[in-house]
């Protein structure tokens, strides 16, 4: 990850944050609902699922990045995380865009997906 996204000061900053490639979804409810964990099971396995195809096909390995969750709402008034929308993101690792993202979507299905 690039020292800009972590060396932060206590002196306000502009930053360019450079671009990443991350896999995301959106859905809503709290975080012991039902669906909250299939977002989380996709996000992983696609991730991994990147991650092999890569190495199998001799290409540089690369780590799995945290999970990034935020709840938001636009009913003032209702409780989060319950009545909110979310947004999940997992990074991939460096540079896992590409020719191998495309064919493993295309190999894959995610049963459930279309309703997280």
């Amino acid at each position: 990850m690039p020292d800009v996204l972590w060396n932060a000061t206590t002196t306000p900053d502009t930053v360019t944050v450079p671009s990443r490639t991350v896999l995301s979804l959106d859905g809503q409810g709290a975080p012991e609902g039902e669906t909250f964990p299939r977002s989380i099971v996709a996000i992983y396995g696609i991730a991994y699922t990147l991650k092999f195809a890569r190495k199998k096909a001799g290409g540089r390995d690369f780590k799995i990045g945290p999970l990034e969750a935020r709840w938001w709402t636009d009913e003032p008034g209702r409780r989060l995380p319950d009545a909110g929308s979310r947004t999940c993101r997992g990074r991939p690792g460096g540079g896992s865009s590409g020719s191998l993202a495309p064919r493993t979507q295309a190999s894959r299905s995610w049963p459930g997906l279309s309703r997280t």
